[in-house]
């Protein structure tokens, strides 16, 4: 990425290893059901459970950033039904449940 186009120079480095490695268990913690604001706005509520795929340092932000299976809001399946759907997030959003093996 050219970070110039930007206006910006900086590039940040990684401060520590991240927090979440390939095959460990998360949750995206979304608004909470009872939050009137998300109602009112459309925010989605609860939880979403997922598996890191993989993790990488961005330079333009000074964060891990992660591609997460999603597997729903149902917990992880032992056998999927459907395909999981993959996001990107930082890894600030996400909490780990367990470590992959």
């Amino acid at each position: 990425m050219n970070y110039k186009q930007f206006g910006m120079t900086r590039k940040y480095k990684p401060h520590a290893p991240p927090k979440f490695r390939a095959g460990d268990k998360v949750i995206l913690q979304h608004a909470p059901h009872d939050d009137p604001e998300a109602a009112e706005f459309g925010f989605m509520t609860g939880r979403e459970y997922g598996v890191v795929v993989t993790t990488w340092w961005d330079e333009f932000m000074g964060i891990y950033d992660c591609y997460i299976a999603f597997f729903g809001k149902r917990g992880f399946p032992k056998v999927p039904k459907s395909k999981p759907y993959i996001l990107k997030y930082s890894e600030l959003s996400l909490q780990l449940v367990s470590r992959g093996e």
